[in-house]
């Protein structure tokens, strides 16, 4: 009869030896990426401006007010309703799409107005093309960078 007393195999310990290896490189990873992307998101959050004025000079909001409607925001849980560039529920509106809308259209009437003394929904096709490619390009003009 043959004895295995004589012969120990290393099998047990190499593999509990790789499975903290990867263990160990598997948190490493992950912690570095929500380390990593923790300072990205901080990095690049949508600029606060520290007040903005109406064309009369009147100011309409500080970085104050802001702050205190994202307090109100995150108190009630608002996050649950919409979203907020891209974050929130997916169950009701995009905020961030419904102002754009809403800012964009409001523009387009103000310039129908100024150029062609009509409502934008009166002007023809042609005027209505002319009327949303300068509002596409007003709207392009004031990007993060120019804020900042």
């Amino acid at each position: 009869m043959a004895s295995n007393r004589g012969k120990q195999t290393n099998r047990p310990t190499t593999v509990n030896g790789l499975l903290k290896s990867v263990t160990v490189v598997t948190l490493l990873l992950s912690f570095t990426a929500l380390i990593v992307g923790g300072y990205w998101i901080f990095e690049n959050k949508a600029p606060t401006p520290l007040e903005v004025v109406a064309p009369d000079g009147e100011i309409v909001m500080t970085e104050y007010t802001i702050k205190g409607g994202q307090a109100v925001f995150q108190k009630y849980g608002l996050m649950d309703y919409g979203t907020v560039l891209g974050n929130g529920s997916y169950m009701g509106p995009d905020y961030t799409a419904e102002a754009l809308k809403v800012y964009t259209e409001s523009v387009q009437e103000f310039h129908a107005e100024k150029k062609y003394n009509k409502p934008f929904g009166e002007l023809a096709s042609d005027e209505k093309a002319i009327i949303k490619e300068n509002v596409i390009k007003e709207i392009r003009k004031y990007t993060r960078k120019s804020i900042t």
